[in-house]
This record gives C-alpha cells, sequence and structure tokens, in this order.
C-alpha cells in the first residue's frame, strides 16, 4: 500500500507541466549569439537536453502571426483554430476587455533597406526600438493620413499601434518575423484588397521619409523609422467557450483569448518558483505563463535556474520554453541525460 501512495505521488508530479513564454527576449537573444556570450549555464543545460527549433523555420506556424503567438494558441489546445484569434483584433480585446468591432491591423514601425537588387525589412527592436517620445511625435501625422484614407490609428495600453477600419477588407498579411526573415516582396500583402493597403504603405513612407524623428535616430546610429507595416489582419466574433488551461501574464493577446472564452488570466508571477508554488495550489496539470523578461540574466536568475532545479527534483513533469522565435521542450527525463552537452544562444540554428 506504501508503494502504491508512492507511485501515485510520483505520477502526479510527473503529470504536471507548464509553458513559459517569454515573447520580448530576441533582442538579447540576438545580442548573446551575436557575441558569443555563454553566461546562461540553466538555459544552455535545458536547451542541450531537451529538444530546440525555431519556429520561423517551422511550417506549422501561421505567418500572420507572432512566432510566440502561434506556440501559445497551441499549447492552449488551438492549433486547428488559428485562424479565430487573429492578432490585431484579438491584442485590441484584451487590451479593453471588450470584444473588438471592425476590422483590425497592427501598424508596425519598421526599417525598409535598400540593397543591390532588392529591399529588405529589419525589425525596429532592442537599442534601435521606438522609444515612446518618438511614437508621440510620429502618431499625430500618421493618424491623419489613415483618417483621410478611412482608418483610426489608436495606441494600446502596451504601445502598439492598432488601425481600425469599418469594412472588413479581402487581404492576407504576413508578420514582421516573417517578413524581415525572407523575401520582403513574397511577404507583402495578398488579396482583392491588398493593392489598396499596399499603396497606403507607399503613401505611409514617403510621410516618414524626412520626418524629423528618422533624423534623429539616423544621428544616435539607429536605423530610422522609414515604413509601417501592416500585419496581424481580421476580425474577432463570439467564439465556442472552452475550458482553458491556468493563464499567468499581463500580455494583451494572451488576455484577448481568455476575454472571448469569458475566463480570467491570472497576474504574471515575480519568478519560476511563485509559479510552481500557484501551480501546486491550483492542482493544475498544465499552466501557461507569458513574461515580460527582456534580458537574460534575469530570465536565467528567475525563470531558467528554478525551472532546471524542479525539472530535476521531480517537481516538474515537462516543460515547453517559448523565447520569441525559439521553442524548446524539455521531457520529464531530459535532466538525466548528463551525456548531453550544454548549448548556448550561440549554438543554437541560426534562423
Amino acid at each position: 500500500m506504501k508503494m502504491s501512495l508512492v507511485h501515485f505521488l510520483a505520477h502526479s508530479l510527473a503529470a504536471r507541466s507548464l509553458t513559459l513564454i517569454a515573447p520580448r527576449i530576441g533582442p538579447a537573444l540576438a545580442h548573446a549569439r551575436q557575441s558569443r556570450e555563454a553566461r546562461w549555464p540553466c538555459l544552455a543545460r535545458l536547451a542541450g537536453r531537451g529538444k530546440i527549433h525555431c519556429l520561423i523555420d517551422d511550417g506549422t506556424v501561421a505567418a500572420d502571426l507572432g512566432p510566440w503567438q502561434t506556440a501559445l494558441l497551441d499549447a492552449l489546445g488551438m492549433s486547428e483554430a488559428h485562424a479565430q484569434y487573429p492578432s490585431a483584433a484579438v491584442t485590441r480585446t484584451g487590451d479593453t476587455q471588450e470584444l473588438a468591432r471592425g476590422f483590425w491591423l497592427h501598424a508596425q514601425p519598421m526599417h525598409f533597406s535598400a540593397g543591390l537588387d532588392r529591399l529588405s525589412a529589419v525589425l525596429l527592436q532592442g537599442e534601435s526600438r521606438v522609444a515612446p517620445a518618438e511614437q508621440a511625435q510620429l502618431v499625430p501625422t500618421l493618424a491623419a493620413h489613415l483618417r483621410s484614407a478611412g482608418f483610426e490609428l489608436l495606441v494600446s495600453a502596451g504601445g502598439e499601434w492598432l488601425v481600425r477600419c469599418d469594412r472588413a477588407l479581402e487581404v492576407a498579411t504576413v508578420s514582421p518575423e516573417f517578413a524581415a526573415a525572407g523575401e520582403l516582396e513574397q511577404a507583402l500583402p495578398r488579396g482583392p484588397d491588398a493593392p489598396a493597403l499596399k499603396r497606403l504603405m507607399t503613401e505611409l513612407q514617403m510621410l516618414l521619409h524626412e520626418h524629423p524623428v528618422g533624423t534623429q535616430r539616423q544621428r544616435r546610429g539607429v536605423p530610422a523609422v522609414n515604413a509601417i507595416w501592416f500585419h496581424g489582419a481580421g476580425t474577432v466574433d463570439e467564439v465556442r467557450r472552452q475550458a482553458l488551461p491556468q493563464a499567468f501574464g499581463e500580455d494583451a493577446y494572451l488576455h484577448g483569448i481568455y476575454r472571448l472564452h469569458e475566463l480570467a488570466v491570472a497576474a504574471s508571477p515575480a519568478d519560476a518558483n511563485s509559479l510552481l508554488s500557484q501551480q501546486r495550489a491550483s492542482r493544475q496539470a498544465h499552466v501557461v505563463a507569458v513574461v515580460e523578461v527582456d534580458d537574460l540574466d534575469t530570465l536565467e536568475t528567475l525563470w531558467m535556474a528554478p525551472l532546471a532545479r524542479a525539472l530535476a527534483l521531480g517537481a516538474v513533469g515537462g516543460l515547453e520554453l517559448v523565447l520569441d522565435r525559439w521553442r524548446m521542450v524539455v521531457p520529464p527525463a531530459a535532466m538525466l541525460r548528463f551525456w548531453r552537452p550544454r548549448r548556448s544562444p550561440v549554438d543554437w540554428v541560426a534562423c
């Protein structure tokens, strides 16, 4: 009888798993790869003992969602429902906690760089991100022109630019991550309403060409904001409600999904130990957390180190990490694979 109880407890622990998503860690990972730094042993150990791949190279990822958004939907059991949760409209729903009416797009500030034979797109993130003061200077110019074209520009609580149109557009768009990773020409909007949207993008480029913000940024040695990339196109309707895992975080897209299912999202935990404690208290077999971590030292200390310990002790049965465009799966027995070498970010396959 005692042995059965031990087996029961072991099974209960092994059944407990979690998905941790860090959407903003991409610039820090890119810097670590470029500088060839390897100062994060727990992250490297988890990557070495689990399986890691780039979501942008994954044929199952929805091109009009951010890679991490696709991974989030998969973690919530919605792998077949990507089209029901378009990024812009769901983000607006989470931002306001009301169903977003109308047709929505993200308006992403970008930098287009001219090469010898083609344009390429550069994401403005990390040290080159668009600062709030710069956004404040750009918004009036862009909003006025968008208004004349039948669009309303709004700024989310998190500083994202969203545009609304009363008419649903027949257009397919691509996320900026995919646009920057591939052929820009192939990533442009498609569909019956695409020509008008591309024309609007060209007009906004002309407005941005000599804007003072671009001049100021060039003097600082960072890429100018010289383009606006529309993506995340779509509308949202009421969905058939279903049970979802307990979720933690402040991200508007996460909140929008749960709002559509009339469910609440818990506040983001301070660290992995807090997350694990709340999971134990709630007796949830699987939880999902979207955390606002943007530097690797914090990720290592507050998240990777406690999670590596929890895996080694059997307090977590399985771990999924989504680090911007990277997805890492660490199964229950992974920490016993002592023969596997560590894999620092510099060793991850480029994408």
